[in-house]
């Protein structure tokens, strides 16, 4: 189902962007404005930031002393505006958009072999962080909502954008 988002006299359709913890709440705070991906997008619109089932990364928490409880899993968590993707094929490139990621402890060449040399930098701009829904399923790449909490959990978020008041979880 497409949900949209009125903004600037533009409708957006929503999507959702399933990441690891950290990374979902890092987009959503606005601390991290750059999230890596193996592929690019055209899409450009809003994008709801979505923390996975997954348990991998969450030693990261420590290191930006976040409280892990600050993202549940399979939660949204916030929602953010994707405006570019850029090819990071060089070590250049890599470190010219360097700053917009703030998990970026990494070195281009250990980066980029971990995406097999087809890095892409997904960024974002004017995030906004709520209080997680949480129990909601993600999907792969930028997912429309297709089960009923997902799409209770899209309308909450364009009730939210359309208002600026918060209300119950889904």
């Amino acid at each position: 189902m497409n949900i949209f988002i009125e903004a600037n006299g533009r409708k957006y359709e929503m999507r959702g962007l399933t990441c690891m913890s950290i990374f979902s709440h890092l987009l959503a705070t606005g601390e991290d404005k750059m999230n890596f991906r193996s592929w690019t997008t055209s899409y450009r619109g809003y994008v709801l930031f979505h923390s996975s089932a997954s348990d991998i990364e969450d030693c990261i928490f420590e290191d930006y002393d976040i409280p892990i409880e600050d993202s549940p899993k399979s939660s949204i968590l916030g929602y953010g505006v994707l405006f570019d993707v850029v090819k990071l094929d060089t070590k250049e490139l890599f470190e010219a958009y360097y700053d917009d990621h703030k998990c970026a402890t990494y070195e281009y060449e250990e980066i980029s072999q971990n995406y097999n040399g087809k890095l892409y930098g997904h960024r974002f701009k004017d995030a906004v962080i709520f209080p997680p829904i949480v129990g909601v399923p993600g999907s792969r790449n930028y997912w429309t909502p297709k089960k009923e909490v997902q799409v209770e959990a899209f309308k909450l978020v364009k009730k939210f954008h359309n208002t600026g008041v918060w209300e119950s979880n889904v």
